[in-house]
């Protein structure tokens, strides 16, 4: 038995080496036997996440076992390349955590293997938000909550159902607040407001574009994402110049609007929209106020026929664009295209999409008027008639969030909230009962 003289720890006894090896299918071999990792690199500046790098014979299957070496028993492997020069990335480790790892070549009946190496998890940074479990019934849900901390040094985290973060991801900035999940596995956000940035858990940058470069011509806000052909949408904010003398203004003053750009993954332009083309901000009385901020669009997102979903906050309305025309196609909220029962109106919202009942659905923040959050949902068919939802989700009192917040489903039958203003995520059921409940010491824009 060859013992790696790193092991300074006695921990693992010779029977639970031979149960680790017997368990992995592996054969003790002699030294002879062993495979050399040349030029090892271990860098575990990241709490909860490690690259490994070296160079070792060329095999024609190794794997890469690692366990925690108080739990033998409980290995993790991934399967290698061929090539002799390996560089590897451990995600979703344990914080303060000693870890053992060895390269094994499953390929060989006298299976070939590496020394044990042994490297130790750093504590988790203290910028690093303090979480709160405050309410848990149970095996609410099975997975992962991803969030993004902005003040700097910003953040991104995923927080499992015991409330632990398992993984996260450290800028040296202070971010934008808006990111978003895509189907690949990655995640899509802005970085320094003039650069998006698209990566994997492992943190490996996949794509990456220059504002001012190619098709990025207008700086983004506030939503990112892709459509089924990975292509990358995003909200503009637009501006132009009117003459406001009218409404106590200047003769040339600049007007802050919205719109939406379309690119490819290497940056072309694909298509754009400029609500100045549709909507007249001089027919709005109090524009000379709110100039600096005229719509305030906060979320985009692709309806079932493959129209555009946006919510303007500052006009408490939802608007469906036409994707290829621009059209507005119709709006519903505050002075929109439908007519709604008093208690149906939304304030300040944001997310809004379509969701898995093929229902507009609204995370309605709420206002001065009615200081409640909630999610509601509003059913509008193909000839653009409304009716009303399945789901009104009303957050108790002390969850009210005025502005940023969101509400998705989790599952089929749960609704995941976060309310911001109060450092809150709340999973619900479809009656509205509260079934788990976090309590973070920092705000999270949406979850």
């Amino acid at each position: 038995m060859c013992f790696n003289k790193n092991n300074r720890s006695g921990v693992l006894s010779f029977k639970a080496v031979f149960l680790l090896l017997l368990l992995t299918g592996l054969a003790v071999s002699s030294c002879q036997k062993n495979l050399k990792l040349y030029d090892l690199q271990i860098d575990n500046s990241n709490a909860l996440r490690v690259n490994l790098s070296f160079t070792m014979n060329r095999l024609e299957q190794p794997i890469l076992y690692y366990w925690e070496i108080t739990k033998p028993d409980g290995k993790y492997y991934k399967v290698l390349n061929s090539k002799e020069e390996q560089e590897i990335v451990l995600y979703k480790l344990k914080p303060d955590t000693r870890y053992a790892f060895m390269v094994a070549d499953s390929k060989e009946s006298d299976v070939k293997r590496s020394d044990t190496i042994f490297f130790e998890t750093p504590r988790l940074p203290y910028t690093i938000p303090r979480l709160n479990i405050m309410i848990d019934s149970g095996n609410v849900f099975d997975g992962y909550i991803l969030v993004r901390k902005v003040e700097a040094p910003a953040q991104q985290l995923l927080i499992n159902h015991q409330g632990e973060i398992v993984w996260y991801h450290q800028f040296d900035t202070a971010l934008s607040r808006f990111f978003s999940w895509t189907e690949e596995g990655t995640i899509l956000s802005l970085h320094d407001e003039d650069k998006i940035v698209e990566f994997d858990l492992a943190g490996n940058i996949l794509n990456s574009l220059e504002y001012g470069e190619k098709g990025f011509d207008r700086l983004l806000h506030h939503e990112i994402i892709k459509n089924d052909n990975h292509e990358i949408l995003s909200l503009t904010r637009n501006m132009q110049v009117f003459d406001l003398r009218e409404f106590d203004g200047i003769e040339n003053d600049t007007i802050y609007g919205d719109g939406i750009l379309v690119m490819d993954k290497e940056g072309n332009k694909i298509w754009e929209w400029d609500m100045y083309q549709f909507e007249n901000p001089l027919e709005d009385e109090n524009i000379n106020s709110m100039k600096k901020d005229w719509s305030h669009g906060n979320s985009l997102a692709i309806d079932q026929d493959g129209h555009y979903l946006i919510s303007f906050r500052n006009f408490h309305q939802v608007w469906k664009i036409h994707s290829q025309n621009g059209e507005i196609l119709w709006k519903i909220g505050m002075g929109g295209d439908f007519t709604l029962q008093d208690d149906e109106f939304f304030y300040s919202q944001h997310t809004a999409f379509n969701n898995r009942f093929n229902e507009l659905m609204i995370f309605d923040n709420g206002g001065p008027d009615r200081m409640l959050s909630r999610a509601i949902t509003f059913d509008i068919d193909g000839k653009g008639k409304y009716h009303p939802g399945r789901i009104r989700i009303t957050l108790p009192g002390e969850l009210y969030t005025f502005k940023e917040g969101s509400a998705y489903f989790v599952e089929e039958n749960k609704l995941l909230f976060c309310s911001s203003r109060t450092n809150n995520l709340v999973i619900t059921d479809l009656d509205g009962n509260i079934l788990w409940q976090l309590k973070s010491s920092e705000s999270f824009y949406r979850a």
